[in-house]
Formats: C-alpha cells, structure tokens, sequence
C-alpha cells in the first residue's frame, strides 16, 4: 500500500489514512480510457499520468471501512496530502484522484478540480512576420525582428492553480473570483481574518492592478525588493512581502507579464512573455527562437475575461528574438536583403505544464553565390532536401510537431518537409 494523506472531517470524526493499492486497476491507457474507467468504478480511485503519456488507474482506500473521499472534502480542508505522490510510482509524473462522487483533482496541491485528465491551462494561435538580419545560414544573437500577433486564452483553472500554490506556499488564504460584467478579477487575502483585496481590471492593452489601502503596500518602488521570507511570524503579518510575492512569483513571472508602478498602491501589468514561463520560443523549420523582447503595440493589444472567466489576451507586438542565444551577436544585415520567416502556430499548455505546438512556416530567401554551400546545409535541415539554391527562392508549407514535457525535455514529432520555389542547382 502507498501512503496518500490524510482524511479528517473535524471533531466528530477522527483521522483516516488514505491508501494506494500498488496493484493498477488499470495500466497504460489513454486519458479517456482513464476517465471512463474510474467513472464507472465504485469508490475513488488515483490517476497516475506515466512520463510517456499515459495513465494508470489504482484504488484508493480510507483506513475507516465505507467512508468515502468526495470533493467537498477538499474545498473544506478535510484532506492532507503527502509530498510527491507520482514520484512513488514507477514512471509516475503527475497525481490526479476521482472522487467518489467522480470529481477529477490534481493532487500536487489540495485545491483544483479540472474538467478531464487533459484539460488545456492555456491555448494560443500565433502568426509572426519575422526578418533574419544575417541570413538563416548563420545562427546569431538578436539576429531576428519582426511582428507577433494572435490570441491567447488562459484557462481559469489556471490562474486557479496559481492561487492554490500560492495559499500553501504562503501560508494564508486566497479566495479568487471573476467577474465578466465589470472586466475584472477579485483577489481576497485572509488569515484568520479578512486582509484585503488586491484587485485585477482589465483595461485596453493591460490590466490596471489595485491594492485595498489597509494591507498598507506600497508598490511605488515596484516588486523588485518583495521579501518573502518572514511573511508570518507568529501573529505578525507582513503584508507587503505577501502582496509582492504574490503578484511578482505567481503573476508576473508564470503568465509573463511586466509590471510598472502606478502609485503607491497600484501597478500597470502588460504583456511580456520573455519572462514567462508560457510561451518562451518560436519553432520555425529547425530553429526554436528564443523571445528576447516584445513591445505590444497598444492599440492593437487587449486583455478581456471572457464568461467562463479566462483570461484572453489579443496580442499584436513587435519582437526581438535570437536563434541561438548563446552565439555572438548579430552584427550586420545581408547586402543581398534580409531572409523573410512567416510562422503560424498552435500550441497548448496541457495541466501537468507540459507544450504541444504545431507550426506551419514560409521562408523567402536571397541566396547569393558565397553562401550556398552553408545554406544548402540549413535547407536539408529544415526540409530533409540535399539540394543546392540560388537567388530568390521560397521555401513553403515547412510543418512541424513538438512536445516539451514539464521537465522541459523536447520531443519532435511528424515533419512535412515542404515545397521549395526557385533555382535549384542539381
């Protein structure tokens, strides 16, 4: 048996241990199979997510004969969890249960549901118009400009997670709320009693962050001096190091945002994916471009929370991007003209952190005599050709699919090698 946590309902009920058969019910299907399974099987069961996909199915078993685990159970605290559940099963990357009353729940941290096992934290479709300064045949620092646009949606249960691993890492309660009428998230601080309320408003090309005046913040000197150790000590709170923290550590730096002081007790949060963790690269043929700046052109960026209460960011902004980042700097423009990248791109964020993108590319390329030998080397890696070029050529419908599990360890998949227009030397 593996040990899971803890169930206890208060003071009429005493503490139960949950347990793990280590014997599957079921062993390598797929997500819905998972699923479908675990519905229609009696009593709750854990979802282990393997590290090549795949899902495991175990029952669970309270130490009290009949009493059963239900999702109430959770939103009312009534369950503790030991660390690192999927780590105790071989190949084991993540830990979902089924409640008994068939409620999906992550069990990294206590307080998310989710739809299904797969369910998508963020999804996007991007276009990008970029320029190579020095040519594709040579791999540089900043060498790539350009225009990014398209949309962006994050899923509610996201930000959800968010705030859930932010209420256990802190210590402190976290209620959160939507509200599509007036455009604008509600975030609510407590421990023991009501703090504040740190209040997210959608407006235009961003959102207009505001701090309740009695947590006494003041984010003038913006985040960069939050402190988030000794938050609580004792009864002592330390709001402002909350506050920071929180905005800084589970805002700004896991959806990707910037963050500009306003006042004393309000920030402006724009698009800035470049410190993100959501969407760090372009994959265009094989190059995955490293996002090194982006100034969102205002007028034509929005933020927006739509009726489920996800968050949908319309995006169009101007870049700056390296194929690869740890190459000297791109120092000149080809005299010939610069090489012409388009990408379309679909991606998600699936709700164990791990990216699948799809990308569809188109190269417009100026290839002199002097740089055929080298670019020839580039066109076979990008459409799997041994062909030599010359002078405009275009090379279309380049496709490519990758996955980057959590650990961020990428995985191609199916490439489309493309159709090459132009002088070919045979």
């Amino acid at each position: 048996m593996v040990n899971i946590g803890k169930h206890d309902r208060g003071a009429f009920d005493r503490e139960d241990r949950i347990t793990a058969n280590s014997n599957s019910l079921k062993k390598n299907v797929t997500a819905k199979e998972a699923e479908d399974f675990s519905r229609s099987h009696n009593g709750s069961e854990l979802i282990i997510k393997n590290d090549d996909g795949t899902y495991s199915v175990y029952k669970l078993e309270v130490s009290e004969d009949g009493k059963k685990i239900l999702n109430s159970d959770f939103t009312d605290d009534n369950i503790s969890l030991s660390s690192d559940i999927a780590k105790k099963f071989t190949n084991g990357k993540k830990a979902y249960i089924m409640t008994d009353d068939n409620v999906i729940r992550t069990l990294e941290i206590e307080g998310i549901d989710l739809i299904g096992l797969e369910q998508e934290f963020v999804s996007f479709k991007l276009n990008t118009k970029l320029e190579d300064l020095d040519g594709i045949e040579t791999k540089s620092k900043n060498d790539i400009v350009g225009n990014i646009n398209g949309n962006i949606k994050i899923d509610r249960k996201f930000l959800e997670h968010l705030f859930a691993q932010a209420e256990k890492d802190m210590g402190i309660g976290i209620s959160f709320k939507y509200n599509e009428a007036s455009n604008k998230y509600t975030i609510t601080l407590s421990k023991g009693v009501r703090l504040g309320d740190i209040e997210l408003k959608m407006n235009g090309s961003g959102i207009d962050l505001s701090v309740d005046a009695g947590l006494a913040v003041d984010l003038a000197t913006g985040l960069i001096n939050y402190n988030p150790i000794n938050m609580i000590m004792g009864n002592e709170i330390n709001a402002e190091a909350i506050v920071k923290n929180l905005i800084q550590n589970y805002l700004v730096k896991e959806i990707g945002l910037k963050a500009t002081s306003k006042s004393s007790n309000s920030l402006r949060l724009e698009a800035d994916f470049t410190n993100g963790s959501l969407i760090k690269t372009i994959p265009v043929g094989d190059m995955n471009i490293k996002l090194e700046q982006i100034n969102a052109n205002k007028d034509k960026t929005s933020f927006s929370i739509d009726t489920n209460g996800n968050l949908v960011i319309n995006l169009d902004a101007e870049i700056i991007g390296s194929s690869d980042t740890r190459a000297s700097k791109a120092s000149q423009r080809d005299a010939e003209g610069t090489d012409k990248l388009k990408t379309n791109i679909k991606g998600k964020v699936i709700n164990d952190f791990s990216l699948e993108l799809e990308s569809d590319s188109e190269l417009e390329l100026k290839v002199t005599s002097d740089e055929k030998s080298e670019l020839s080397k580039r066109i076979k890696s990008i459409t799997s050709r041994n062909i030599g070029l010359e002078g405009e050529v275009e090379v279309k419908d380049v496709k490519t699919k990758l996955k980057v599990d959590s650990d961020g360890n990428i995985k191609l998949g199916e490439k489309t090698s493309g159709k090459i227009v132009g002088k070919i030397l045979m």
